[in-house]
């Protein structure tokens, strides 16, 4: 990161870190001040395959980019877990959220192929009732 400052004749205003964006900013969440882009969390599901398909899907209530705490993701479990060990799963996932993104989520687990394939840019963000 490069170190900013800010001078105004003379006088030391503002001095911070510069932020570099990681994602595309219209798929930017912002949870409890926290920006959440979706390729920061496919990167952290992805990070378990085989035991994730890498398929996943955001549950929102409302409108983005706020997002109440926590933030509901499904993920796609890999073809060889059994159900017995999906809670497991779903708790390190969670703890790897927390301890990268700095945010707590809800965390479903389904079996492989439940979630729908896209050819083109993959629709993330899931809004219940709009089909």
């Amino acid at each position: 990161m490069k170190r900013l400052a800010l001078f105004v004749a003379g006088v030391l205003l503002f001095t911070g870190y510069k932020i570099r964006c990681v994602g595309r900013t219209d798929d930017m969440l912002i949870v409890k001040g926290v920006n959440v882009f979706p390729a920061s969390v496919k990167a952290i599901i992805e990070r378990l395959h085989p035991r994730t398909t890498g398929q996943f899907r955001i549950v929102l209530d409302g409108p983005p980019p706020r997002v109440k705490p926590p933030l509901r993701i499904r993920v796609e479990a890999g073809r060889d877990v059994v159900r017995e060990h999906a809670a497991a799963l779903a708790e390190e996932l969670g703890v790897l959220m927390h301890g990268e993104l700095k945010i707590r989520s809800d965390i479903e687990i389904v079996p492989a192929g439940t979630l729908p394939r896209v050819t083109y840019k993959s629709q993330v963000l899931e809004y219940p009732g709009a089909r």
